[in-house]
């Protein structure tokens, strides 16, 4: 993925930061057991310089990580996979080769829906894909993590301020956390079995939180089909961009407040899903449980959501919405038969809502701290 390749989402000078190098120069990297080999033909002391980002055609790099045979375990049903793997592969195809050098070792199993979630959080927010959701509170603001939609539900912020220090060591004030955002999500889906797409790049962080913002614009599990519908047509997103973007909760959980209203009151759900999921989430919705999107294939990124849908065992009143008698039920059967129809779909819809821009003269920073401004 070069830079030079891609759509510049902020008009940066020519010095932008995101004009970066990665010289042919690494020859082992060991990183909390992940092993990265690039051939090499000259030596540098540097990962990579922070001048231009066009990686050379000829690299190859050797991973040796649990996420290939994990994928692989996944893709056949088998759960989480035993034994790693080695395997050659090309020049990255799923991220820049900063990042693929940077991420260390992780459970994608615990975090990819965790990335997901804060992904789409931010970016059907106000103000677009800006990292906004990754900033701490302060005397001047209150963090969007604790708006009603992401309070202990958008978590990973941890790893991807693992990830983005790990960037700063090697190339400082160049990434921003919202592109790091952005490809991590990418590389999580993609890694649960589900589909890549193109990560357009040079987003700025923002330097303030929106949490009244958060609270009113990011979708509620009450929320019904026409509401949905009006909260991502104000974004630039259609219907079935919305019905796409939504397949992603086949991966991720919920907390018991936000699905107790659908399996004590709704009556399009099915009776032994509903029953047994009241054994632990009373009607008030208090306690800790939580339970699985998608219950299927709570660990696979798939198609398996729509089906739990068409089956009426959508876990949150907003996603059975999709399949209720109404205008996106065809989408839903379609989705629920066809999963490459449905990755196209989900794909393409990505590259649109990372696409979506801050107002129109909002300054932005590379933050070299995720969780703070500079």
């Amino acid at each position: 993925m070069h830079a030079d390749a891609q759509h510049n989402l902020y008009n940066t000078p020519q010095s932008s930061p995101l004009d970066i190098q990665f010289p042919p120069s690494i020859d082992h990297e060991h990183k909390n057991g992940t092993e990265i080999v690039v051939s090499s033909s000259s030596p540098s002391p540097r990962l990579c310089d922070c001048t231009r980002f066009r990686p050379p055609v000829s690299d190859v790099l050797l991973l040796d990580v649990p996420r290939i045979a994990a994928n692989r375990a996944l893709r056949h049903g088998r759960g989480r996979p035993a034994e790693p793997e080695e395997r050659r592969l090309p020049d990255p195809p799923l991220l820049p080769r900063l990042l693929r050098q940077c991420i260390p070792k992780i459970d994608w199993f615990s975090f990819g829906d965790e990335l997901r979630s804060i992904n789409y959080s931010v970016c059907v927010c106000l103000q677009g894909c800006d990292g906004s959701i990754l900033l701490d509170s302060t005397a001047a603001f209150a963090s969007e993590k604790f708006a009603l939609p992401n309070n202990n539900s958008a978590r990973g912020f941890e790893l991807v301020d693992a990830i983005k220090a790990r960037v700063e060591a090697i190339c400082p004030a160049t990434v921003s956390c919202a592109d790091v955002l952005a490809l991590s999500t990418q590389e999580g889906v993609a890694l649960l079995g589900g589909p890549t797409w193109t990560v357009e790049l040079g987003r700025r962080d923002s330097r303030a939180a929106f949490q009244t913002a958060a609270n009113k614009e990011i979708p509620s599990p009450f929320d019904d089909l026409k509401e949905l519908v009006a909260l991502f047509r104000a974004k630039g997103l259609d219907a079935r961009d919305m019905t796409a973007l939504s397949g992603a909760h086949t991966i991720g959980q919920a907390q018991c407040f936000t699905y107790a209203p659908r399996i004590h009151e709704d009556r399009n759900i099915d009776g032994g899903f509903a029953a047994r999921l009241r054994r632990t989430c009373p009607a008030n919705g208090r306690g800790g449980a939580r339970a699985p999107l998608d219950s299927r294939t709570p660990y696979r990124f798939d198609n398996a959501f729509y089906q739990e849908l068409v089956a009426k065992r959508g876990l949150l009143h907003s996603d059975q919405e999709l399949f209720n008698g109404g205008s996106q039920d065809k989408l839903v059967r379609r989705y629920s038969t066809d999963a490459a129809a449905f990755e196209r779909d989900f794909a393409a819809a990505m590259v649109k809502m990372g696409a979506l821009l801050p107002r129109p003269g909002t300054k932005g920073e590379i933050r070299r701290k995720c969780n703070r401004i500079n």
